[in-house]
């Protein structure tokens, strides 16, 4: 199956555009649970009740892309479509229901566009939000005041311990500056995406997926009383710092050997320049079955653990139905911490209807999720223009600062919050101790399986209150080597340009990768160096600016690589496709 890139989404300089969805979910083509793009007129057809419009465009530059609802006589989408390749237009989406397409075309070739024989009309795709939508903090099941009611996160915040002095990286698709996310309490690392080329869009969340992560972990709106989490927006651990890696561009594209080489970034450099990086997240996983002790991205984050970083990794959403287990790569690693996702339904005395959400991943008798933590509905930092924001506005949206999301990409930023709580409590924590102190720190779900549920549900309560949970636990008596296959670790995730796979024994540069050869430069912590991870110049050696607080990665080179002859670019990735749903996001809404 083949996820084409939405087109939808353009450089900075365009007008955003929000296609506008129904309340029906359903499976689209990477397998994803979304809600099924209506047009306006659709609306209005379906009878929907009254809608907000945004106003007109401005006027666009005579070559300048615009989104368009094109629609045809009789219901006839076949001419819609052929119509707008006649003037050199995409196609974005397929709309039977009102027999027409959305897409983008040039402004120049409107009037054509509306000659073509057939065109019944040609409107603007334009922002759509129900009138009336409000949002209630203190009874959303999904904001910071339950969360922070059925985590526990308030018996540390009034005690003080908020996160300050943790480092949490961020592997993930960038993070957007706002209000609840300073520039003070973000740093970017080196930008590993395809949009590293281009200066507007390096380390900057055009995906939407990462800010919504940085905002769970580590969001804190101005103003926000902690004794009141609902006076304002914020996150579990609001005096961490983010330590942002960018690996993923605007439609989420990204390939493993990009994220093994952010987490051997964040190992090398955990301590350096003023960091101290003790919690990993990668709201991250491939479906590869690849076994674990061999698996390279399985021994990239055991590495991290060993080296005093504590990982967290989502589950996956592939549900519970199996009984063989559907848990991602790497959550399936022993040494790290996987978590699953409640599907908390009410505010008041939450944990009496709590059931695992449907789409949390199932465990194994062998490996299962460690904790559970709510991951349904979740109130987050919105990006606003991402691609996220503008395929499910009408569904996502709560405000102009915030975004709901369901998954258990989610549940893992909540828990990598939670670590960095424990951390200030106690600084010398081990990686192990912490998660001991984590699964520990559970109420166990009653009629719910331990494959389901792990330990629990997080209480961190118990936690606060508690001295004796804090020993080290046993980490697994066999640990990865690493030097297995990494075409099998990407499993059903894959990458193509110009219509050229990346598979095979290749990193994303087209060079051969041996997996021996790199779990040794992981041990012995020479992956890095400078600039240039594996015998590739990835980004320079140096970091530019004078102080962390705006330091960004100096530029790095992607023009002239290569795999099976295609020469790309990251300035032109927008042409490209990929496969599969590594993000573990269920559904936006």
């Amino acid at each position: 199956m083949r996820s084409v890139p939405h087109a939808g989404v353009t450089a900075s300089r365009q007008q955003t555009v929000w296609p506008i969805w129904s309340r029906r979910v359903v499976a689209d083509e990477s397998g994803m649970k979304r809600t099924r793009l209506l047009s306006i007129a659709a609306f209005a057809v379906l009878g929907l009740g009254p809608v907000m419009v945004a106003g007109p465009q401005p006027a666009a530059a005579a070559n300048r892309p615009v989104s368009v609802i094109v629609t045809a006589e009789l219901g006839r989408v076949d001419l819609a479509v052929d119509a707008v390749a006649k003037v050199r237009g995409k196609v974005t989406r397929r709309l039977d229901i009102v027999g027409g397409v959305a897409a983008t075309v040039d402004q120049r070739d409107l009037a054509g566009l509306r000659r073509v024989p057939g065109i019944r009309a040609v409107t603007p795709n334009q922002v759509v939000r129900p009138l009336g939508q409000t949002w209630n903090p203190y009874t959303d099941v999904g904001g910071p005041k339950n969360v922070s009611e059925i985590i526990g996160s308030s018996a540390y915040w009034n005690s003080g311990i908020t996160g300050r002095g943790v480092d949490v990286a961020l592997i993930d698709s960038g993070v957007r500056i706002s209000d609840a996310l300073p520039a003070n309490r973000v740093l970017f690392g080196p930008d590993l995406s395809f949009e590293s080329q281009d200066p507007a869009k390096r380390n900057v969340d055009t995906y939407g997926h990462g800010t919504h992560m940085a905002g769970l972990i580590a969001g804190r709106s101005t103003g926000v009383s902690l004794s009141d989490p609902a006076s304002g927006f914020v996150g579990v651990a609001p005096d961490a710092r983010i330590v942002s890696i960018k690996v993923a561009d605007k439609d989420g594209s990204t390939d493993v050997s990009q994220v093994i080489a952010a987490i051997d970034w964040v190992v090398a450099n955990r301590n350096k320049n003023g960091l101290n990086i003790r919690v990993l997240n990668l709201s991250y996983g491939t479906d590869s079955t690849q076994d674990v002790k061999i698996d390279p991205l399985s021994f990239a984050v055991d590495q991290a653990w060993r080296r005093g970083i504590v990982v967290v990794a989502a589950s996956g959403n592939a549900g519970w139905a199996d009984k063989r287990g559907t848990m991602t790569n790497p959550a399936r690693t022993g040494t790290i911490i996987a978590v699953g996702a409640l599907g908390q339904t009410a505010a008041a005395n939450p944990r009496a209807e709590d059931e695992i959400a449907a789409f949390s991943s199932n465990g194994s008798k062998s490996r299962r999720p460690d904790l559970v933590v709510p991951g349904k509905s979740i109130v987050s930092l919105r990006a606003p223009g991402s691609t996220i924001d503008t395929r499910n506005g009408a569904t996502g949206y709560v405000n102009d600062q915030l975004f709901r999301g369901s998954g258990t990409s989610q549940a893992s930023a909540i828990v990598s919050g939670a670590a960095a709580l424990l951390i200030q409590q106690n600084p010398s924590a081990t990686p192990d101790s912490v998660k001991r102190a984590l699964t520990e720190s559970t109420v166990k779900l009653k009629k719910v399986k331990p494959e389901m549920q792990g330990k629990g549900a997080l209480d961190l309560r118990m936690a606060r209150n508690s001295s004796t949970i804090w020993t080290a636990g046993k980490p697994p008596k066999v640990s990865a080597t690493g030097g297995g296959s990494l075409d099998a670790a990407r499993g059903s995730a894959r990458l193509s340009h110009d219509g050229i796979e990346l598979n095979g024994e290749r990193d994303v540069f087209g060079k051969p990768y041996n997996g021996a050869i790199q779990a040794q430069a992981e041990l012995t912590l020479t992956a890095w160096a400078g600039g240039t991870w594996s015998g590739s110049t990835w980004s320079g050696s140096t970091w530019s600016g004078s102080t962390w607080s705006g330091a960004t990665w100096s530029g790095s080179t992607w023009s002239g690589s290569t795999w099976s002859g295609a020469t790309w670019s990251g300035a032109t990735w927008s042409g490209s496709t990929w496969t599969g749903n590594v993000w573990s996001d269920a559904y936006w809404g």
